[in-house]
C-alpha cells in the first residue's frame, strides 16, 4: 500500500515536471528551433467607393483582412521594420457585368509610395487599397481571399523562435458597384463637392474642408524659396496690382541731410519666412519677431534668431502611413554649435540640438524634406603641405528626423571628402577662396553639386543617397556670382554660371558636367555686368539685366523665349536706365523685379522701381516707382523692403467699405431722388482713403507712400471704383437703378425716380476689383403717393353759367370803359 502510494506520487511528480518542461520549452525553446503558438482565424472582405460611378471614373478599392498581423507574441509594431507591410498573396476577384472574371493579386498604393510594389502585399494594419477603373458599364462584383500566413519573427525577442499560423479567409458577402454612361460627382478621387476658390478677404488658417485652397495657400519658407532657389511659389496667389497694403519703418533710415548729401542711415531688414498668415524676421538685439501678414501688427517676440522654417511629412505610425498623421512645421535658428527648432505659434524653444559644427561653409535645407545639406571646410588655416589647398572639405548629408539624444551627429546619414584630387597641383573647391564650398542638390536628377561662390572655375557631383564621388569639372567658365544660393534652377538641373569674360549664361549637365548650351545676358555694354536676379518655373528660367530687361530662356536648350518690356531711357544712372538688379520672385503667372545697383555708390540711385512682368508674355502689368526689394510671397501678397529708407511693404488687395445714403423722409412717387455714399480703402497703411481704380493704382501708392514732391504738391484725381446700384421693393422686386463710377474723393452719387410708392431697400454694391476686395451696403427709402401738383397744373371743366357770368362782367367793364372815354374827350373839347 505504502510502495502505490509512493509510486503515485512519484508519477505525479514527473506528470507536474514533464508539464512545466513543456511550458518552458513553450515559452523558451532552443535557439533555431520554432514553437507553434495555436492557430488564428481572420476575416476577409472587399469594398468600394462609391458604389456608383460613370464611364472613365474610377473607384478606391479596399480589401480587409482582420484582424491585422500580430507577432508570436502580440507585438504588431514588431514585425514592421523586417516586412513593411502586413499579409501576403491576398487576391481578388471582380466580376464584369457581361459575367467574365478576373482575378489578380492587386498592388497596395499606400505602400507603393514608400516603393514596395508587391503584388497581394497589405499594410500592416491589414489594408490592401488600390484604385480600380472599370471599362464597361453594369454591375460589378467583387470577392477577395487570404491564402494565409505563418509569422515567426519577433524584433523584439529576436532570440524566442516562435511561430504562428493566421488561417485562410475568403469574402462572405460579395462587394458591388454599378457603373453608368454619365459622370457622377462623388467620392475622394472626384473630389466632389469642390470648395470654391475665395473671391473675398481671407486669413489663415485654412480648413481643412477647403481642400481646394492648397492651391493658393502655400507658406514661404526660406530665402529663395527652395534648395535650387527658384524664387517662385507655385502654390499662391500672387497681387495683379501694385495696391499696398501696409508698410512700417523697420530701422533708421532716410537721409540724414547735411554735409552727408543723399548717402542714407543704415539699410532696412527682410522677411524671407511666412507660415500660416504671419512672417518671422529679426527684431531687436538678440530677438526675433513674429507679425500679422495682413496687418504688419506685432504678435509677439522671442530670445534667439530664425533663419527659415522647415516642414516635414512623418509617418504616422509606420513608413508606409505617410500623409496619415499631419504636418510638422518649425522654424530653425543656429547659435554656435546649437541648431534650435522653435515653435512658430508662440517662439518657445521646441528642441535645441547640440554638437552641430562650427566651420560650415553652407547649410542647404530641402523643401518639405528632413534633409539638410552641410558643407564643413577649414577657411581658417590652409593645408601647409599643398599651397592654397584647404586643410579639410566635407559634404554632409544630415537627417533631422533621425536624430536622438539632441546629438547633432546622430543625423548624419554619410559624410564625404570634396577634396578629391590627387595631385598638389590640382584645384578642389573651396580652394584659395574665403567663402569655402557650397552645394546644390538635384533630388530628380541623383546628384548633388558642390561648388564654389564667386570665381572658382571647379564643380564637382556626388551621388545623391550613397555619397559616391561621380565626376569633376574643372574647366567651367569663369563664373562671378557670389551668391550661395546659386542660379535659380530646377530639380533635374541644369547649374548655370554667368561668364565673367563674355555676356553669357553658360549651363552644365548635372549628371556629367559638360555644358549644354548658352544664352545672352542680354544687350552690351551693361549686360557684362552680373544681375543677380533669378527666377526658374515649370521649364523656363527668367533673368533680369542691367540693360533695363527681364529675359525668358527654355530649360532644355537655353532658347530665348521672351525679352520684357522696357523701363524707358534714363539717365539717373549711368547705365541710362533702371537696372534690373534688385530682388526678384514670382507666383500666379507673374514676376515682380526690382530695380537697384550692385554697389550703392553717391549720390544714391534714384527713381528705383518694382515691376510685375507676365510670365508667359514678358510684358509689363505693372510698374511702380518705389524700389521695394521682393523678400516673399504667400498668401496673395508680396514681402519687401526699400532698404535705402528702411521701409517694409506688403503689397497685395485690401478690404473696403462701402456706404450708401438715401432722404431720410419720405418722398412722392415719380420724384427724383439723389443715391449717394461712398467707397473707401480699409487697409492699415492707410485707411479710409479712397478706393482708386486699378489704371491709377501706381501714381496713387506713389502719393500715399512714395513721398513724390510733384504729386504732394498737386495731388492727382484718379478715378474711382464701379458701383451697382439696386433697389428692392415691399413685393421683392428687384429694380437695377445703375452703375457710376466713384470719384477721386470716395464718393459716389446718381439721381433715381421711382415711379411706385411704397418701402424700398436700396443697395450699393462694389464687386471689387484686382486692387480690393468687395464691399456693399442698404439703406431705406420710403416713396409715398404722388401728389397733385406732381404732373403739372389741374384741367378742369368751367360750368356753362359761369362763362355766361364772366361774358356779362366782361361787356359791362367795356361799356363803362366806352363811357369814360368819350366823357373825356368831350370834356377836353370844351
Amino acid at each position: 500500500m505504502k510502495n502505490s502510494r509512493k509510486m503515485a506520487k512519484a508519477i505525479a511528480i514527473i506528470v507536474i515536471v514533464l508539464m512545466t518542461t513543456s511550458i518552458i520549452l513553450l515559452t523558451f525553446p532552443a535557439y533555431g528551433q520554432y514553437s507553434a503558438m495555436p492557430d488564428r482565424d481572420t476575416q476577409t472582405e472587399v469594398a468600394a467607393s462609391p458604389t456608383l460611378v460613370g464611364m472613365g471614373q474610377s473607384v478606391i478599392v479596399n480589401i480587409m483582412t482582420y484582424p491585422g498581423p500580430n507577432g508570436p507574441t502580440y507585438e504588431a509594431q514588431s514585425l514592421v521594420p523586417s516586412l513593411k507591410g502586413g499579409f501576403g498573396n491576398i487576391s481578388i476577384t471582380i466580376t464584369h457585368p457581361d459575367g467574365s472574371k478576373e482575378t489578380f493579386m492587386p498592388i497596395d498604393m499606400t505602400l507603393e509610395q514608400i516603393g514596395i510594389r508587391i503584388p497581394g502585399q497589405a499594410q500592416i494594419v491589414g489594408h490592401l487599397q488600390f484604385v480600380y477603373t472599370p471599362d464597361e458599364m453594369g454591375e460589378y462584383s467583387m470577392t477577395a481571399s487570404f491564402p494565409g500566413q505563418i509569422y515567426t519573427t519577433d524584433n523584439q525577442h529576436p532570440t524566442l523562435k516562435i511561430s504562428v499560423f493566421y488561417k485562410p479567409s475568403s469574402s462572405t458577402v460579395p462587394c458591388k458597384f454599378k457603373v453608368q454612361q454619365e459622370t457622377v460627382l462623388a467620392g475622394q478621387l472626384n473630389g466632389y463637392p469642390w470648395s470654391p476658390l475665395p473671391e473675398s478677404f481671407w486669413r489663415d488658417p485654412v480648413s481643412t474642408d477647403n481642400r481646394e485652397w492648397a492651391a493658393i495657400s502655400g507658406d514661404w519658407v526660406q530665402m529663395a524659396y527652395n534648395e535650387q532657389a527658384t524664387n517662385y511659389n507655385p502654390y499662391s496667389k500672387a497681387p495683379n496690382t501694385p495696391h499696398i497694403l501696409w508698410s512700417r519703418q523697420v530701422q533708421s533710415s532716410g537721409l540724414p541731410g547735411g554735409e552727408w548729401g543723399s548717402l542714407p542711415y543704415g539699410t532696412g531688414g527682410s522677411s524671407d519666412i511666412i507660415l500660416d498668415g504671419k512672417f518671422y524676421q529679426s527684431g531687436r538685439s538678440g530677438y526675433f519677431e513674429c507679425r500679422d501678414l495682413y496687418t504688419g501688427e506685432f504678435l509677439w517676440e522671442a530670445a534667439g534668431s530664425v533663419s527659415r522654417a522647415a516642414r516635414i511629412d512623418p509617418s504616422y505610425q509606420t513608413e508606409s502611413q505617410l500623409h496619415e498623421g499631419s504636418i510638422d512645421k518649425w522654424l530653425w535658428g543656429t547659435s554656435g554649435s546649437n541648431w534650435v527648432r522653435y515653435n512658430p505659434y508662440n517662439g518657445a524653444v521646441v528642441q535645441n540640438i547640440t554638437g552641430a559644427p562650427t566651420d560650415t561653409t553652407s547649410t542647404k535645407w530641402e523643401n518639405n524634406s528632413p534633409i539638410v545639406w552641410v558643407n564643413q571646410a577649414s577657411l581658417s588655416s590652409y593645408n601647409k603641405t599643398k599651397p592654397l589647398k584647404l586643410g579639410y572639405s566635407f559634404l554632409i548629408k544630415w537627417n533631422m528626423s533621425r536624430v536622438t539624444g539632441n546629438n547633432w551627429r546622430t543625423g548624419i546619414m554619410w559624410n564625404v571628402s570634396t577634396m578629391t584630387s590627387n595631385s598638389p597641383t590640382d584645384i578642389d573647391v573651396g580652394d584659395n577662396n574665403f567663402r569655402g564650398p557650397t552645394c546644390v542638390p538635384y533630388p530628380a536628377a541623383n546628384v548633388v553639386l558642390v561648388r564654389t561662390p564667386n570665381a572658382m572655375q571647379v564643380m564637382e557631383a556626388f551621388d545623391y543617397n550613397t555619397g559616391a564621388f561621380l565626376w569633376k569639372n574643372n574647366a567651367t567658365v569663369f563664373d562671378i556670382d557670389v551668391r550661395a544660393e546659386g542660379i535659380a534652377t530646377s530639380p533635374t538641373g541644369p547649374n548655370i554660371k554667368q561668364d565673367g569674360a563674355s555676356p553669357n549664361w553658360v549651363a552644365y549637365d548635372v549628371k556629367t558636367g559638360r555644358e549644354i548650351w548658352r544664352a545672352s545676358t542680354g544687350n552690351i555694354p551693361w549686360s557684362l555686368l552680373p544681375a543677380y536676379t533669378f527666377v526658374y518655373n515649370n521649364g523656363v528660367h527668367f533673368f533680369g539685366s542691367y540693360d533695363g530687361h527681364v529675359y525668358a530662356y527654355k530649360n532644355s536648350d537655353g532658347s530665348l523665349v521672351w525679352q520684357s518690356d522696357y523701363l524707358g531711357e534714363e539717365f539717373e544712372a549711368i547705365y541710362n536706365n533702371q537696372p534690373f538688379n534688385g530682388k526678384a520672385l514670382g507666383a500666379d503667372g507673374k514676376l515682380y523685379y526690382s530695380t537697384a545697383t550692385t554697389y550703392s555708390m553717391m549720390p544714391r540711385l534714384r527713381f528705383t522701381r518694382t515691376v510685375c512682368i507676365n510670365e508667359t508674355t514678358g510684358k509689363f502689368i505693372w510698374d511702380l516707382p518705389i524700389g521695394i526689394a521682393p523678400s516673399a510671397v504667400a498668401n496673395g501678397y508680396v514681402l519687401g523692403t526699400d532698404s535705402d529708407n528702411g521701409i517694409q511693404y506688403c503689397i497685395g488687395k485690401g478690404q473696403t467699405k462701402t456706404t450708401v445714403e438715401a432722404p431720410l423722409t419720405g418722398i412722392p412717387a415719380k420724384t427724383s431722388v439723389m443715391i449717394k455714399g461712398t467707397v473707401l480703402d480699409l487697409s492699415p497703411g492707410a485707411p479710409n482713403t479712397p478706393a482708386i481704380s486699378d489704371a491709377d493704382m501706381s501714381q496713387w501708392m506713389d502719393y500715399l507712400y512714395g513721398q513724390n514732391a510733384t504729386l504732394l504738391n498737386n495731388p492727382p484725381t484718379p478715378a474711382g471704383v464701379t458701383v451697382r446700384l439696386s433697389a428692392q421693393n415691399s413685393n421683392g422686386d428687384v429694380i437695377d437703378i445703375g452703375t457710376v463710377t466713384s470719384e477721386s474723393s470716395g464718393l459716389f452719387k446718381k439721381m433715381w425716380t421711382p415711379t411706385s410708392e411704397g418701402e424700398y431697400t436700396v443697395y450699393a454694391t462694389f464687386d471689387g476689383s484686382e486692387a480690393y476686395f468687395g464691399s456693399y451696403a442698404a439703406t431705406a427709402l420710403g416713396v409715398t403717393k404722388a401728389t397733385e401738383s406732381t404732373n403739372g397744373p389741374s384741367q378742369q371743366t368751367i360750368p356753362d353759367y359761369t362763362m355766361t357770368i364772366i361774358a356779362g362782367v366782361i361787356a359791362i367793364i367795356l361799356a363803362v370803359a366806352i363811357v369814360g372815354i368819350t366823357l373825356f374827350f368831350a370834356l377836353r373839347k370844351r
